[in-house]
Formats: C-alpha cells, sequence, structure tokens
C-alpha cells in the first residue's frame, strides 16, 4: 500500500522544556503510518535549507520515508513553538507559527503524477493545494482530511462530497450537526476527542471507542496524526470501524509517552 502526506511539514518548539524535534501534521502522520506492514510512505511539499530541514530528512531517511518531492527552497522551514499544561496537553500562543517556505514552492504536473499514484492521501483543511487534489483525484485515491480543531461545519460540508474520510477534533463538541454532514454525504466522519475518547459517524451508524488509560500524560502533539494513520491504515485493510477505532487509538496512546508526534513506544 503507497500512502503520501503533504504538506504541513515543519520543526516544533517546546521552548519551556528545551526540546526540539521534527513535526507538523504530515510529517506526524506519515512516520506513524510507516511503522505499520506493507506501506510505502512518502511526503511533498517543500522545506528549508536550514538546520531543521536537515533533520527532518535525516528523520525520514532512518524510517524509509520517500522526500523525492519533499522540496528544500533557500530559506528556513516551518516552524511552531508548542507548550504543555501539567496534565500534557499542548497548547500554542499567537503569533508562534512561522511559515518560513512552507508556502513558497508550487506541485508540477510530475509532483502531482506521483501525488495521484498512491492509494492513500493524507492532508489538512487549510492546505491550499486541497481544492486541485479534488479536481485531479480519481477512484484510485482515498483522500483523508484533517480538519484541525476548526468549528464550522460549513467547511466540512463542502469538502466533504470530494474525500473519502475526515477527521476533527472540535472545540465545541457539535457532534450532532457532524453526524448530520456524515450521514447526508455518505462519507465518514470521525470525531477525536481526546481523553473522552472517539466517536465515528460511518454508514448510517454511530460508533464510539473510549480513550485507552495511560500513566502519566507527557505530551498530546500528534496524538490525532497518530490516530488518523491507524484508522486509515485499519479501514484500507477491510477493518470494520471498531478495529479502525481501537488501532487508531492504540497509535495514538503511544504518542502520549513522549515530546511531538513522532514517539513511537
Amino acid at each position: 500500500m503507497k500512502i503520501i502526506a503533504f504538506s504541513s511539514i515543519c520543526y516544533d518548539y517546546f521552548p519551556e522544556k528545551n526540546v526540539a524535534v521534527p513535526g507538523g501534521n504530515s510529517l506526524n502522520f506519515a512516520v506513524q503510518i510507516n511503522a505499520f506492514e506493507g506501506t510505502e510512505v512518502a511526503l511533498a511539499g517543500f522545506i528549508g535549507t536550514d538546520q531543521a530541514a536537515g533533520e527532518i530528512l535525516e528523520l525520514c531517511l532512518q524510517k524509509g520515508i520517500d522526500t523525492r518531492f519533499l522540496v528544500q527552497l533557500k530559506g528556513n522551514t516551518a516552524t511552531n513553538k508548542l507548550y504543555i499544561t501539567s496534565e500534557g496537553e499542548r497548547f500554542s500562543k499567537p503569533g508562534e507559527w512561522q511559515n518560513g517556505v512552507k508556502d513558497n514552492g508550487i506541485f508540477t504536473e510530475k509532483t502531482w503524477d506521483f501525488i495521484l499514484a498512491h492509494d492513500i492521501i493524507s492532508l489538512t483543511c487549510n492546505d491550499r493545494h486541497l481544492d486541485e487534489l479534488i479536481q485531479r483525484r480519481t477512484k484510485n485515491n482515498f483522500v483523508s482530511v484533517d480538519f484541525m480543531h476548526f468549528d464550522t461545519t460549513d467547511l466540512i460540508g463542502r469538502y466533504l462530497p470530494g474525500i473519502d474520510i475526515a477527521f476533527v477534533s472540535p472545540e465545541n463538541r457539535g457532534l450532532r450537526l457532524l453526524k448530520e454532514l456524515a450521514f447526508t454525504a455518505n462519507k465518514p466522519v470521525v470525531v477525536m476527542l481526546g481523553e473522552e475518547g472517539s466517536v465515528a459517524f460511518y454508514g448510517g451508524s454511530e460508533y464510539r471507542q473510549k480513550a485507552f488509560k495511560v500513566g502519566k500524560v507527557i505530551d498530546t502533539t500528534g496524538c490525532g496524526d497518530a490516530y488518523q494513520a491507524g484508522f486509515c491504515y485499519a479501514l484500507n485493510h477491510s477493518a470494520t470501524p471498531e478495529e479502525a477505532m481501537y488501532l487508531a487509538t492504540e497509535t495514538a496512546t503511544k504518542v502520549l509517552k513522549g515530546y511531538g508526534g513522532i514517539i513511537q513506544s
């Protein structure tokens, strides 16, 4: 199975912990799904020519992730400063995200050909390539979109007919509207609720999965990305929704044990 993620690739800084690690939704997803048997994983997007870019490329080399279309542009890689509560919950502050060269390049036809040759395509809802992907995709592509903390159901309703699955971590817990969107579009919507577990609206039914009990939570960064990796992998291996949610929760739980979203302990 061939999987590609783009183009949220950055370097995460935890200034209060004096820790810095490669990160971003796409990189976290790629690393986590790459751990499953029978996967060929690639990244696409734009990173800089700085030390952060070098560490990202080195990580991908170690993991066997294809970076042929992860293009380096002169300048800085996107960065994010993250903070952790005493309970391990991650949060950010306004102005701490630095976009770097992330949006300075464009995907060539060769890049698009490469992307569309993959079975699973993962990206975020605010990726500037999403509209073009929906226009170009074929029935052979399984498109997974992370709507993150966006609470607007209008955004999900706009894109849901053109993709295969939507993941969302809503702050207002508006499950009724998300359920209606999923059932109307006949597309799965998976709601990730942190310590409250997860809910999937799938095929006209509602499924729930409790969060696993863990000891001390170090950092929740990347848990959603890991959950999506586990879910997409399972669903594309003929798993039931319940089985997919279980594997997704198991995968996400591992990330709680360290800083950043590339932990696999």
